[in-house]
């Protein structure tokens, strides 16, 4: 150690016996547990030898607080226990159990030498650790002499290590990273110099006097070994990275500031080290975590099948350096291994070379509403800022959901960036589902004794905070408020929280806008719903409401925008779509985030309230709506979309487009029925032969398949009906009657039912549910039916979902994929300006 005396392999083997025979005079058997609490150093490793010679060793972590050391205490329940001072707490705690006490610098003074220890076997426990728990409690962990000899070979051999080598320790030696690197380097040959730990301020000395071959460290750590400043590498020939994933950016510059290469590695607690890269001149890839030494690793899926290089799955490894399970935990040990194999809780990839690509960890998984979300993806995106210093993400509950993604982060010193900031800059590298909807600033994230991020402890310490929300300042956020309590079940609504963050949704907005116009009347019948879309906020609503208060107030009507922008910036050509009858933008926003921050999406609106428009037609629609589109881009080719009767005006609007010889773009419709379809008479006869067919028992049709076809004669019997009334009872003047049978219907729902199809020459792609079913066997169906009036190329594309989910997650995420394939296909140009 720094200050003290080297100790040559004679002076090393002397002080263990030392160790062991005192151990042994006090009637310490092979089979007893002997824990110890001792600071890092050259003492630690050299009782950790002592008893490993005569005993099962289980070293515990001095800077436990008293009840964490009566804790593992209590359940290791070990003959003996070996502390630095009888003033300690451990030495306390040792007491009040009536546990044997010895102090270190009193072993081996005045014993009387004992009976030889029975010799170890490879099947006796060497070594008892408690694993760091990164998402709940740790368990314990006996490792075997025959496994501890398994892992430091499979060490050795990973790199190559000799007697020529010097490993500089710094990491805690109570962790199975830090015995085993001392002990691999001193079975190697070589020398070992313990520093007690890091202190920045030595690095450099030590360097320069001690010029170790190595060293091992945690991403905090070299961190801080980047932030000392230059030194002199001198013999350094690599470095290993350890605990926790690193930033490539980091490791990009402690490779240009040592002149040596990181190397990463894996391996857990319960099986030493599994894969590694090697130092030069081996291989290596940026990204992986290098390929396997000793033991055996495969990729399982689901079914626990191997995975095909590359597919991802849980990391699976078995072989003599792997434990046989945990202690006093069968619970724990059946559901960790399967057929042999130890099951590591992490997912990853082998990729065709037998490289491993680590992706993340089960447990810490997020899953938003059915969508997979790695923490360690998310992690990097907040580390690319460059206010952030550390990042991490992890589960937040959500009442919709199930789980939301959040995240904790610390900034650089001296920098600052707001949460919505760093939001902004997460939409635009991750999908919209893995960006975090909460973003905590902390001073440090807690780690364990290897750096690794303790996600449970943090989730716990950040979702503890209570953060009071900001309350009204005026009537009218007071009354916001309690809609919002109404309409999402909340107790308590901020002016500042996020509508969608709460658990809001498109149906959930539907019910606010509706209880808004009740309650503000016609000052809320015009809501700008881009603004709310980009701060969905009690403030924001009451500043609107504002706005529209005062235009009525001045004897004007509060007239509606002509657009809701989901997604304003992008160089690609805007997308133009077209809701429901219902008029409502909000459920095509998680499409337009999906879609990417590159892809302009406006969601094309009447601004006309609806009692004053009149009678009208969907011709009348798309002409208007040809004219909006036309402030934004004033020339074709145009991407338009549309949904149930947005997808019918989109359809005219390409036909009026079209004919006015604008170049031809795309029309993406999504579940559109044709109007007038099914033709139940014109397919009367093809109806009759299938029946007739299915009497003869020449057909099979199931109960599902007759009460399909049955639903849809009803229905367009229904449609036709309910129209011959309406216009039966005009032209009779019974004017109320027509007005009740209008009522049954929506005027945008009639519109498109009284559009008559024509022909359009150009691209069509018609999105439908793949859980819906689809059969043209006997009448037509509508969402099939556009094929005979689309004069080009006319495309169906199944899409996950039922025809009333496709707009939501999981399964927009998909949706969102195929859209973005047939908008890049059809018209990716940048927009003109």
């Amino acid at each position: 150690m720094p200050g003290g005396e080297a100790l040559t392999r004679g002076g090393v083997q002397a002080r263990v016996e030392v160790i062991g025979q005192a151990l042994a005079a006090a009637g310490v058997r092979r089979d007893d547990i002997v824990a110890m609490v001792l600071p890092d150093g050259a003492d630690l490793f050299l009782t950790f030898l002592g008893i490993l010679s005569v005993a099962v060793c289980a070293p515990l972590n001095p800077a436990s607080t008293r009840d964490e050391l009566e804790r593992f205490i209590g359940e290791l329940r070990p003959r003996a226990l070996v502390v630095a001072s009888r003033d300690c707490a451990a030495a306390a705690v040792a007491a009040a159990m009536g546990i044997q006490l010895f102090v270190y610098a009193e072993l081996g003074r005045g014993h009387r030498r004992g009976s030889s220890p029975a010799e170890a076997r490879a099947d006796d426990s060497a070594l008892i650790l408690f694993t760091s728990a990164t998402t709940g409690e740790g368990k314990a962990v006996p490792i075997t002499h025959g496994n501890l000899a398994a892992m430091a070979a499979n060490g050795q051999d990973a790199l190559a290590l000799s007697e020529n080598d010097r490993f500089l320790a710094m990491m805690p030696l109570f962790h199975l990273q830090g015995l085993l690197s001392a002990l691999m380097q001193l079975l190697a040959g070589g020398s070992v110099v313990f520093t007690g730990g890091f202190a920045q301020d030595s690095f450099a000395g030590w360097m320069k006097t001690y010029e170790p071959a190595w060293y091992t460290a945690g991403p905090v750590l070299h961190s801080a070994i980047l932030a000392a400043g230059r030194f002199e590498p001198g013999r350094l020939r690599f470095v290993r990275s350890i605990g926790a994933r690193m930033a490539p950016e980091l490791m990009a510059a402690l490779e240009h500031s040592l002149g040596v290469p990181v190397l990463e590695g894996y391996g857990l607690t319960e099986t030493g080290l599994v894969t590694a890269n090697e130092p030069p001149p081996g291989r290596r890839k940026p990204g992986s975590v290098g390929r396997r030494f000793g033991a055996e690793i495969a990729i399982l899926d689901e079914s626990g099948a191997a995975a095909s290089p590359g597919e991802e799955g849980e990391i699976a490894v078995r072989g003599a350096s792997v434990i046989r399970g945990y202690r006093e935990n069968e619970e724990a040990t059946r559901r960790a291994f399967r057929d042999g194999w130890f099951l590591t809780g992490d997912l990853g990839r082998l990729d065709e070379d037998g490289f491993l690509f680590v992706t993340g960890r089960l447990k810490e998984m997020i899953n938003r509403g059915g969508e997979k979300v790695l923490p360690a993806e998310v992690d990097d995106v907040l580390m690319a800022h460059p206010a952030v210093q550390q990042a991490a993400a992890f589960a937040r509950a959500h009442p919709t959901l199930g789980e939301d993604v959040a995240a904790a982060v610390v900034l650089r010193s001296g920098l600052t960036v707001s949460e919505w900031e760093l939001r902004s800059h997460a939409a635009r590298l991750l999908g919209a589902y893995k960006v975090p909807r909460r973003i905590y600033f902390v001073d440090a994230l807690p780690r364990g004794a290897t750096g690794k991020v303790q996600r449970a402890e943090l989730a716990g310490m950040c979702l503890a905070r209570v953060e009071p929300s900001e309350p009204a300042h005026s009537e009218t956020e007071s009354r916001i408020a309690a809609i919002w309590r109404r309409v999402l079940n909340l107790e308590v609504a901020g002016i500042q929280d996020d509508f969608f963050e709460l658990g809001g949704d498109s149906f959930a907005v539907t019910l606010m806008t509706a209880e808004l116009e009740m309650e503000f009347g016609a000052a809320a019948s015009a809501l700008d719903t881009s603004a709310f879309l980009e701060r969905p906020t009690i403030t924001t609503l009451a500043r609107l409401l504002g706005a529209g208060a005062a235009t009525v107030r001045g004897g004007q009507k509060p007239i509606r925008q002509p657009f809701a922008v989901l997604q304003r910036k992008g160089e690609r050509t805007a997308f133009f779509c077209l809701p429901g009858a219902d008029e409502n933008p909000y459920y095509f926003r998680e499409l337009a985030q999906e879609l990417g921050e590159d892809q302009p999406f406006y969601v094309v609106q009447d601004p006309r309230p609806m009692e004053d428009r009149g009678a009208y037609s969907v011709e009348d629609v798309a002409s208007r709506f040809i004219e909006q589109i036309r402030t934004i881009q004033p020339q074709g080719p145009y991407l338009l979309g549309g949904h149930c009767f947005g997808g019918i005006v989109a359809f005219e609007m390409a036909r009026q487009l079209a004919a006015c010889g604008e170049p031809s773009g795309r029309l993406v419709m999504f579940e559109v029925p044709a109007p007038g379809y099914p033709k139940v008479l014109r397919n009367w006869r093809r109806y009759g032969q299938q029946a007739a067919a299915v009497l003869r028992g020449e057909v099979r049709i199931g109960l599902g398949d007759l009460v399909s076809h049955l639903g849809i004669v009803v229905r367009a019997g229904w449609k036709r009906l309910t129209g011959m009334g309406r216009n039966a009872a005009k032209r009779a003047g019974l004017e109320r009657a027509a007005g009740i049978l209008d009522g049954l219907s929506h005027p945008n729902k009639q519109a498109g039912r009284d559009y008559q199809l024509k022909s359009l020459a150009g691209a069509v792609t018609q999105f439908i549910s793949a859980e819906e079913e689809h059969r043209a066997a006997v009448l037509d169906d509508p969402l099939l039916a556009w094929r005979e009036f689309v004069h080009g190329e006319f495309a169906v594309r199944r899409t996950p979902g039922k025809a009333d989910r496709i707009f939501r997650q999981p399964h927009v995420r998909a949706l969102a994929s195929q859209v973005r394939a047939v908008l890049d296909r059809s018209c990716a140009q940048p927009r003109r300006p």
